[in-house]
């Protein structure tokens, strides 16, 4: 049987895997994680409450520790998105997964 630190690190294993920082609460520039999809009952249900500047983003949690709202996530590609909540996985009591609820920054010129 696999305890949760064997669960850290899935990245390793999965595709689609960015590496993104991570800058407030805490700063990390390596941070291994992806975009999540939200399936279609939670958007049209209204239980995530995602508008068209929303991306929901899974990092690993043996890679950083825990954001909070508020916290920037930066992508591969330089596009900053605010962490607006964070849901823990855990597998025993060790967290395996943050998944964030992020907002793209957009700048006003």
């Amino acid at each position: 049987m696999m305890d949760g630190t064997s669960h850290q690190n899935w990245y390793q294993w999965t595709d689609g895997v960015e590496v993104l920082s991570l800058s407030g609460s805490a700063t990390d520039a390596s941070v291994y994680g992806f975009r999540v999809s939200p399936k279609q009952p939670e958007i049209s249900g209204g239980e995530v409450g995602l508008d068209s500047y929303d991306v929901l983003f899974r990092l690993d949690a043996g890679t950083v520790s825990a954001p909070i709202p508020g916290d920037v996530v930066t992508d591969s590609g330089s596009v900053a998105y605010t962490v607006l909540s964070v849901v823990v996985e855990s597998v025993g009591s060790t967290a395996v997964a943050y998944n964030c609820q992020c907002r793209k920054q957009v700048t006003t010129t």
